[in-house]
This record gives C-alpha cells, structure tokens and sequence, in this order.
C-alpha cells in the first residue's frame, strides 16, 4: 500500500483540501475501510468498496494548520479485523504573510489640525509581528494593534500613522504600511494609499486707523499697521503693500512666526511724486515661505492742498471831506 498527493505545496486560502489517491499491489478483493489523518489532527474514516488498485479521497485540510511541512497518514482494516501498517506522505503549506490596506477615510489633511493619518486593512499571519508605516519617505510610528484570528490565520487592524513633523510643505504624499515577523524579520509588501497635505494660509488684519485722503505737498507717506499670524507656528511672513499702478512705491517686511499668536507690523509706503489726483488703491499683501497668500485692498483719495491766504481783510470806509 502506497499513498501520493496531486501536488507537494498547498496554500492557505488557494487550497482547502488535498486529493489523496491510495495504491494497492492489486486489486481488492473486498470492501475495506480507509482511515486517512493529517499530522495529529482527527482521522476520517470512509469505507471502500472492492474490485479496484487504486481509491482517492478528498481530506479537508484543518484551519488550524501552521506553516510549514506537514505529514498525511493512512491505513485500512478489513471485516477480518485485519489493520495495515500505516503509510504516509509529506506536503509543504504555505501561508502566505501578506496585509491589505483599505482606502483612506479622507483625501485631505492639514498641517496644523492633523496629527495623524487613519489607516486601516487586513492580513494573514503565521507567527508574531508588528505593523510599521512611513509617511513620503519618512518612517513614522504605527499606533494601534492588530486583531488576531489564530484559527483562520488571518488579521484584521486600524490605527493612526502619525504625520512626522518634517513634513511641512504641500504634496501628494502616500501613506505606507507594512507588517515584519517578530523572530524572523520577514516583512509583507509595504501597500500604499495617496493624500493631499497642505498648509494654512496666513491671516492679514489691517489696522482701520488709516487715513482715507491724503494731500500733495502735505502727506509723504502712507502709513500701514495691523496684524500678522499663521497657524503653521513655523514659518516665516512677508507683508507688502504698494498704490495700485505705482511699483515703485511698494514697502515690504519679514515678520517671524514662531506660534499662532498675532503678530504686530507697521510699513511705511512713500507716495510718489507723479500720483495722479483722485481714488487710488492701496494694495496689502502677505504671503508665507510657500507662496500662500492673502491679500487685503483699501481706497484712499489724493488731492491737491487747497490755497488758504493768511492776508487779512482790508476794509474800506468812506470818508465825506468837509469843503
């Protein structure tokens, strides 16, 4: 008695169950009963009828199995109480480490309110392991633990990668996780998912203590104050401002934002000597190291000083000459 396989290797998921045939040196000459088991796990009995050399049956493979090589035993008994040696057969099962990530709750994350990044899929496992992300081609910190399924091998997690602070400029970044076997160093393939990642803009508030007409001969400059602020809290801001149609007249200042608090500024735009008489347009713009700007536009009249003489009236009285 003899025993094969249609094939040495089976895999977990691509295979659950295994064709066993039996050989005999010749026909059978009776009904036997035919006891078939893998490693340590339950035998199946199935009775057999005669006439034939060579019987198949179909064996379940256990859910249970582990990776690795495997043993499939068999051996019959007659009505005679007659029992065979037992035989056997060795296959390899392979379960195939692997993880599955699911698509991105959101497509859009900011640099300032998201600290993190929701991830979330499924695997298959055949030992400990720990799951790992990287954000560009940054490596973060996976924060969560997988839910285990010993008897089907297969896993299920959701956790945060969190964003890493060199991460500042706006992107298409992906979002990268794998899983590495604890004793083995084995590793799946990293999957990945695609977002955008963007900055704030900066908040401009001009001061409403500006004047709103200024005279030739008399007012030289404009001034511009108010406040400054990007939620970035790491960047840097150049607030500008210039009379529409008149480059030459643009005033420029850096102004340091190392938090979200407000910050102060004050410019001072000279006005040309060739600004024409009537409303003009003062222009305020403030833009951060990325080129994220906004911009802030008010109207201010220019006129010509109206002549006032200091020259006191003179008043005549007549005068009647006596003859």
């Amino acid at each position: 008695m003899n025993i094969t396989t249609e094939k040495n290797k089976y895999k977990l998921n691509d295979d659950t169950s295994i064709i066993v045939t039996v050989l005999f040196d010749r026909n059978k000459e009776e009904s036997f009963t035919l006891e078939i088991w893998i490693d340590n796990y339950s035998s199946t009995q199935v009775n057999k009828g005669s006439g034939s050399s060579t019987y198949e049956y179909s064996i379940d493979i256990p859910n249970e199995l582990s990776n690795g090589n495997h043993t499939i035993y068999s051996k019959f008994s007659d009505d005679k109480t007659f029992v065979s040696n037992t035989v056997s057969v060795e296959f390899e099962y392979e379960i195939p480490f692997s993880l599955e990530l699911s698509n991105l709750e959101r497509s859009q994350y900011n640099k300032t309110i998201d600290k993190s990044i929701k991830v979330s899929g499924s695997g298959i496992y055949s030992e400990d392991f720990s799951i790992y992300c990287s954000i560009g081609d940054i490596n973060s910190t996976f924060e969560g633990n997988p839910i285990k399924n010993p008897e089907t091998h297969t896993f299920a997690f959701s956790g945060y990668c969190l964003i890493p602070d060199s991460i500042v400029n706006d992107g298409f970044y992906p979002v990268r996780v794998w899983a590495t076997t604890t004793n083995t160093q084995e590793s799946t393939e990293p999957k990945s998912q695609y977002f955008d990642f963007f900055r704030n803009y900066p908040v401009l508030i001009v001061s409403d203590t500006m004047k709103e007409t200024y005279y030739h001969n008399v007012d030289n400059h404009i001034s511009v104050s108010g406040f400054v602020s990007d939620l970035d809290c790491d960047d840097f801001v150049t607030v500008k401002s210039f009379i529409e149609g008149y480059p030459t007249s643009e005033a420029s200042k850096s102004i340091s934002i190392p938090d979200s608090n407000n910050h102060s500024f004050n410019i001072e735009i000279s006005i040309p000597n060739n600004l024409s008489r009537g409303i003009h347009h003062l222009i305020i713009v403030c833009c951060d190291k990325t080129d994220k700007c906004v911009s802030f536009t008010k109207s201010i009249s220019y006129e010509f000083a109206r002549f006032t003489s200091d020259i006191p009236n003179i008043y005549r009285f007549s005068k009647k000459i006596r003859r």
